[in-house]
């Protein structure tokens, strides 16, 4: 007899082409060393440090989640890539995967040209059927609500949805949880 889960269809986010072990723990390494440096006053060269060599054994972009890190990466260099942030994702049909690009682009967008589009997609977000999984559905949504108030200049606020999203996203092993890290690190990164 099949378990439940064996049934079930998870719209799990899509891994890079090419992505390695040796990529996937650089950019962990910069992950770690961009908080270090936002909120425990670790030292802003060794992160920068870190996020170089992240970028450099990364393979091109290919998704929205490889897009938003190599954006998030960049904007810690003081690089911006707006390019990126103007890439359309690929149409879905699940509401968790709109959402999710839909705020990946938005935010990226807003991080690289001061766009405040993604405003009136989060207010849109709540269209069409949340039939995707609760958990993903909760982070997403502390999500959507860290972005509008980042948008909205509300940093503090902004902070505790991040907390909130990553903490559901740590607890349940969400697949958005990574890319929803980059976003926080990288909102509250400051170039010296």
């Amino acid at each position: 007899m099949e378990s439940p889960r064996e049934n079930e269809e998870f719209d799990l986010l899509p891994q890079e082409e090419g992505e390695d072990v040796t990529s996937i723990l650089a950019e962990m390494e910069a992950l770690q060393a961009v908080f270090d440096a936002d909120f425990r006053k670790g030292p802003m060269d060794r992160a920068q440090a870190l996020v170089r060599q992240a970028l450099e054994v990364r393979t091109p972009p290919t998704t929205t989640e490889g897009r938003l890190t190599v954006v998030a990466l960049s904007h810690c260099l003081g690089t911006p890539r707006r390019d990126l942030a103007l890439v359309r994702p690929k149409k879905s049909r699940k509401w968790f995967r709109k959402t999710f690009d839909s705020l990946a682009t938005g935010w990226m967008r807003w991080l690289t040209m001061g766009d405040m589009a993604v405003l009136g997609t989060i207010a849109k977000m709540h269209e069409g059927s949340e039939d995707d999984g609760a958990v993903e559905t909760l982070s997403l949504n502390f999500w959507a609500q860290a972005i509008e108030l980042l948008a909205q200049g509300d940093r503090e606020g902004a902070k505790r949805f991040f907390e909130r999203a990553t903490e559901v996203g740590a607890q349940f092993g969400t697949s958005t949880n990574p890319t929803i890290c980059w976003t926080y690190a990288a909102s509250y990164f400051s170039l010296p």
